[in-house]
């Protein structure tokens, strides 16, 4: 045999190794092969930090739609900052049945697998419609490799999830093609079974798309969430997450912008644990003169209020040193010497009132009609406050409940 002849085998497999290289470098790859179905696409989204770090194995986001094609859902950025996988199920869609969407998905999964150095625990899923619906059999399906699922406009149809994956809601209030209602019992079922769980209903909003920073908000939350509480995480990772947070706690008082500073720490309480942090009480000081200086920039003097005095209701505030609490009892008490001020006052102390007798009667048609007649009676008198109209509201809502029964 030739050298030629023989040297043609090993540079071709020397190609086909680099050009194996080459296609996952940072950016954008789409219309790729399924290993298992040449037919089935998918696409990736690498983030630049996936050829600078060749020994981590990243984070993904697994997308999907309703109409088949998703894309990325705009998280390119998100996935740069948080250094995430995004990839997207192009051939799963509406009107396809189920047998036929879980063998897709799982030849994307397995291909990218295959490809890819994706963690093995760390990985989530996001939809629209049938798309949300879509993301949620994957976790369903393959749990131990999954941690959280956003859901777009679907309750998720009772599909259920081990109680560690994170599951969060965004829906709108007037959609008529998967009801508010349908969401508001799945959201309930899963917080009842335990799972971390959250929910955004947004009023006036029909069948439409999550906004990007609804979703990039939800994926957050769970991320953040699922790097310190998954029970599949290898010890190592949970240990530098940890160092990670403790650093990021001592930051945050450097971060110029009031709104993101809040924003920052309110990701960091949200983690799991983090009262443990040795510098906790110190993010709450920080959380408390953040959420001070953001109140207190409002020009509505009735607004203002409100959130003074919701900051002081909140039990972080105990963690607070006095003098500092003391400091926004006097502003409080210095608002409230004017008369709209003092009128959202009395009625906000009378709802309160209303609102834990209605807690407190349970099922007692006696009390809980007490209650109806105390919300009507505050939305007459302050009709112009927030208290009076949620007053008006939950008057209305006992109405309602009343006449189903």
């Amino acid at each position: 045999m030739s050298l030629d002849r023989m040297l043609l085998p090993i540079l071709v497999a020397g190609f086909a190794v680099s050009l194996s290289a080459q296609e996952f470098t940072p950016g954008a790859h789409t219309r790729l092969p399924c290993d298992g179905n040449k037919a089935w696409t998918w696409d990736v989204y690498v983030p630049k930090a996936y050829a600078e770090k060749a020994d981590k194995k990243f984070p993904v986001v697994w997308s999907c739609s309703a109409g088949g094609n998703p894309g990325f859902w705009r998280l390119e950025e998100w996935a740069e900052k948080n250094e995430v996988l995004l990839i997207a199920m192009n051939d799963p869609k509406n009107g396809l049945d189920w047998v036929t969407i879980h063998r897709m998905q799982d030849d994307v999964i397995a291909t990218s697998e295959a490809k890819l150095r994706l963690h093995p625990c760390l990985r989530f899923s996001t939809g629209n419609s049938g798309g949300a619906w879509q993301a949620i059999y994957i976790a369903n399906r393959h749990f131990g490799k999954h941690a959280g699922v956003v859901l777009q406009i679907h309750s998720g149809n009772g599909v259920p999830c081990p109680k560690h994956i994170s599951i969060a809601f965004i829906a709108g209030e007037a959609d008529k093609t998967h009801p508010i209602s349908a969401v508001r019992t799945a959201y309930e079922g899963f917080q009842s079974r335990g799972n971390p769980v959250r929910i955004l209903a947004v009023p006036g909003r029909g069948h439409e798309n999550a906004k990007l920073e609804e979703l990039i908000d939800m994926l957050d939350w769970m991320y953040n969430y699922q790097r310190v509480a998954h029970p599949n995480l290898p010890p190592e990772d949970r240990a530098a997450v940890k160092k990670e947070i403790a650093d990021r706690i001592k930051s945050c008082g450097d971060i110029a912008t009031p709104a993101e500073r809040l924003a920052a720490i309110e990701t960091l309480m949200g983690i799991p644990d983090v009262e443990t942090a040795p510098d906790y009480k110190l993010l709450v000081l920080t959380w408390f003169k953040t959420s001070r200086e953001l109140a207190e920039v409002k020009p509505d003097a009735a607004e203002k209020h409100a959130d003074l005095f919701a900051l002081l209701g909140n039990p972080r505030s105990r963690l607070v040193p006095s003098g500092e609490t003391q400091a926004v009892t006097m502003v409080l008490a210095d608002l409230r010497k004017n008369p709209a001020v003092h009128a959202e006052w009395d009625a906000l102390q009378i709802y309160t009132r209303l609102r834990k007798a209605e807690a407190a009667a349970g099922r007692n048609r006696t009390d809980l009609k007490m209650a109806a007649e105390g919300y009507r009676a505050l939305a007459q008198k302050y009709p112009n406050t927030r208290a009076g109209k949620d007053a008006a509201e939950d008057a209305r809502r006992m109405g309602e409940t009343k006449k189903k029964k």
